[in-house]
């Protein structure tokens, strides 16, 4: 394959964002990869595998109870006026007031 031509000076910023935005997308696939990997290790798996389908029971709770809140709080985030200037800050910032954000 051919190497792109890195431009040089303010375009050269604008070309390195890009490539960032570019390669650097966070999917679904990804965001929920990394929030279930949270809840379920290959740590766990031998112990719930002794115990049966009573397993599966506690395995399908555990995660309700974890990304009902996540997806919410995710999606709380996500919608906030000013999240890519202050990121979490904004949100704290929005809901707790001036002093603790």
């Amino acid at each position: 394959m051919f190497k792109e031509e890195q431009p040089v000076g303010e375009e050269k910023e604008n070309w390195a964002l890009e490539q960032d935005l570019k390669y650097n997308r966070l999917t679904a696939f990804k965001l929920f990869a990394m929030t279930s990997s949270m809840v379920i290790s290959v740590i766990e798996l031998a112990p719930f595998g002794k115990t049966g389908a009573t397993a599966l029971f506690y395995l399908l709770i555990a995660g309700i109870c974890w990304f009902i809140p996540i997806t919410q709080m995710a999606g709380e985030m996500a919608s906030i006026d000013g999240w890519e200037k202050g990121g979490i800050f904004t949100w704290v910032k929005g809901n707790l007031g001036d002093r603790i954000g």
